[in-house]
């Protein structure tokens, strides 16, 4: 959370090198009317889920939710969930700990991925959120319209670099909520918070910052934004559930989401699918799955 700084604020402010005053806070980009447009938002979760032998087994499930902005209005289009099963074998090499990813969607589709995460981080969590990562951008890369997909658009791992690219080429706008951001000069967001009551709009070296809705208490990180659609963005991000984050990536998120009951029941059902469902109490079975 960014708290505005104590005592009297300056009149003008520098963010690298461009001098904003009080009066280009905010602007006609809030107050225009929408576009006739299909508006989507992906976002994507992911779960381990246990072991078999030497294998770690997950769940990866990713959002899309569209929404058609069409009369002043929000319609909704459609909602596409994807899950895909996960099995990640470790190996040691010379270079450090791989991880052999085969993953499985829904509709039988398979994938091979060989992963490789830095040394500080090689687990089996890292290997599983880098897939979940490629699948985010894979998925929103196929899209048409305006494309908001929850993270930056910066590669944390070497396999995450090509989705991005795509995805970046393909207009993917990547948002993130009260971002942690080094490469602005010491407390320059906590004066932005506390000099514009109302939204605001930065452009920095290579991303946006925003605060989209005057009560807002955070503010967001866009990547690859074209600032011609801000004034939409902060139009979608009106909703009383979280006033400055755009409703499609609120409604992606809760589908995304993968709670312990249905971690729970992706278990058994591995269980009953690889001949490891235990005897006994077929009720007792059932407890374990948390029904």
């Amino acid at each position: 959370m960014l708290f505005p700084l104590p005592g009297r604020l300056p009149d003008s402010v520098t963010v690298r090198g461009r001098v904003l005053t009080r009066s280009s806070g905010p602007d006609a980009w809030l107050t225009a009317m929408p576009e006739d447009v299909m508006v989507h938002g992906v976002d994507g979760g992911s779960m381990l889920l246990g072991r078999q032998g030497v294998e770690r087994v997950g769940l990866i499930r990713i959002a899309t939710v569209t929404y058609r902005v069409q009369g002043g209005g929000l319609r909704l289009g459609d909602i596409r969930i994807d899950e895909w099963r996960v099995r990640l074998t470790p190996r040691e090499d010379e270079d450090g700990l791989v991880f052999h990813a085969r993953a499985v969607s829904r509709g039988g589709e398979t994938r091979e991925e060989l992963l490789r995460p830095p040394r500080a981080v090689a687990d089996d969590e890292t290997a599983l959120s880098i897939l979940r990562s490629m699948l985010e951008k894979e998925a929103a890369s196929r899209l048409d319209g305006l494309i908001l997909l929850d993270g930056m658009l910066e590669a944390r791992y070497t396999e995450e670099e090509a989705g991005i690219r795509r995805a970046r080429e393909h207009g993917v706008i990547g948002i993130v909520k009260d971002p942690l951001i080094p490469a602005v000069e010491g407390d320059v967001l906590g004066i932005l918070h506390a000099w514009w009551e109302q939204p605001w709009l930065v452009r920095l070296d290579g991303f946006h910052l925003a605060r989209l809705h005057e009560k807002a208490r955070f503010s967001v990180r866009l990547d690859n934004l074209r600032e011609e659609k801000a004034r939409l963005i902060a139009w979608l991000a009106r909703d009383a559930s979280l006033p400055g984050y755009p409703y499609p990536l609120i409604m992606a998120d809760m589908h995304a989401r993968i709670s312990l009951h249905e971690a729970d029941l992706a278990r058994g059902r591995i269980l009953i699918e690889h001949g490891s469902l235990p005897m006994g109490d077929p009720h007792g079975f059932l407890d374990t799955l948390r029904y």
